[in-house]
């Protein structure tokens, strides 16, 4: 990932990405519907974390995605 493509990654509307993101905050971030979301979960390409019975997407997981990589 260039420089700029990973400033890009790490800001979202002028805010720097927290390093872990909410399933909501996640479809916005990529462009998808929250349903989405749920399917690339349940297809293993985005590896969520649960806390406090949130689904909390780990940014390097939405960079990975980002890049096209897999798992």
């Amino acid at each position: 990932m260039t420089k700029q493509n990973d400033e890009a990654v790490h800001r979202f509307n002028g805010k720097e990405l927290p390093l872990l993101i909410k399933v909501p905050q996640a479809a916005k971030l990529l462009g998808l519907h929250v349903s989405s979301i749920d399917r690339l979960i349940a297809r293993g390409d985005l590896k969520p974390i649960l806390k406090l019975r949130h689904r909390l997407i780990p940014r390097s997981e939405i960079e990975r995605f980002m890049e096209g990589g897999a798992r």
